[in-house]
């Protein structure tokens, strides 16, 4: 179940990195910048820099649905589980000074359909994430349907979050920018997987 645990973790940063480079690619670059010389090292550390970042605020509560579907796994009542995500995602948004009840609500519900994904990859066959998809879901339809059901739950977090800190514009407009990409990512993901 560790190398699974992995793999699982492994695609999610994997992921997560995507993301945060596709926003960094879309965003357009200064010429007067590309004619320094050296420039390229700063380059690297603003990308490993956005990667942290997007990766901060992406993979705990991808953590926090392993944990959960790995303790549904092992028996453990499912509303003590469902008590501890709620639990465990205040904590988080809390250190992120992000915390409202709907942010809460909204994040709970994300963690607990993700919980629930990871529990079939944990049964499903095979070496790899795609593998392990394409083993759970069995068909184009039935993953389409769990994408679409987790960037509505997104969808409800992000907005949550930004009602919440009354954020700014440009905040608003990052995290619809990054929300466009995961969309984006996860169609290409699907795609990779379920071949025409």
């Amino acid at each position: 179940m560790g190398e699974k645990n992995n793999i699982i973790l492994s695609a999610e940063a994997s992921f997560a990195r995507r993301v945060a480079l596709g926003a960094l690619v879309r965003r357009p670059v200064k010429p007067l910048l590309q004619m320094i010389p050296g420039m390229f090292i700063f380059d690297f550390l603003k990308r490993n820099h956005e990667i942290k970042r997007y990766s901060k605020f992406y993979i705990p509560p991808r953590k926090m649905a392993l944990e959960a579907a790995l303790a549904i796994l092992y028996e453990d009542d499912r509303a003590a589980v469902q008590s501890k995500i709620k639990a465990q995602s205040r904590t988080w948004l809390e250190s992120l000074t992000l915390y409202s009840d709907d942010a809460n609500d909204a994040l709970t519900a994300m963690i607990t359909l993700m919980a629930e994904h990871y529990l079939k990859l944990l049964g499903a066959e095979g070496d790899e994430y795609l593998d392990l998809v394409k083993g759970a879901y069995k068909s184009r339809d039935a993953f389409e349907s769990f994408v679409e059901e987790l960037l509505s739950l997104e969808g409800q977090f992000i907005r949550a979050i930004s009602e919440g800190l009354e954020a700014s514009d440009v905040f608003r407009q990052r995290l619809l920018e990054e929300q466009s990409l995961v969309k984006e990512q996860r169609k290409k993901e699907t795609e990779a997987i379920f071949v025409v």
